[in-house]
């Protein structure tokens, strides 16, 4: 009897950690901490290192990537968009009336 309660328990103790889903709460929270606004690293240096390391565990294949494009030069902005002068000459016979 004993046996066949603690294996219930330990049964719906893992059905409810698998609904909270916490492994993937805590990677996307340690993504977003790291990569959310830019400034992440404008904090204390205990709490970074345990977010690093969080993010490190839960997605290792991100953080290899992230490192290795650590380096990498920005895109050259695209031009901006530019106003068409003769932009009433252009419009379709449905457009104009």
């Amino acid at each position: 009897m004993k046996a066949t309660l603690v294996v219930v328990t330990a049964m719906a103790t893992g059905y409810f950690i698998g609904r909270l889903r916490p492994w993937t709460r805590l990677a996307t929270w340690a993504d977003w901490q790291l990569r959310g606004d830019g400034r992440w690293w404008i904090d204390r240096k205990p709490r970074q290192v345990a977010v690093a390391i969080a993010f490190l565990a839960t997605s290792p294949r991100a953080a290899w990537n992230a490192w290795q494009r650590r380096n990498d030069s920005l895109p050259e902005p695209e031009p901006a968009p530019a106003f068409d002068p003769n932009w009433a000459a252009n419009r379709t016979n449905k457009e104009q009336r």
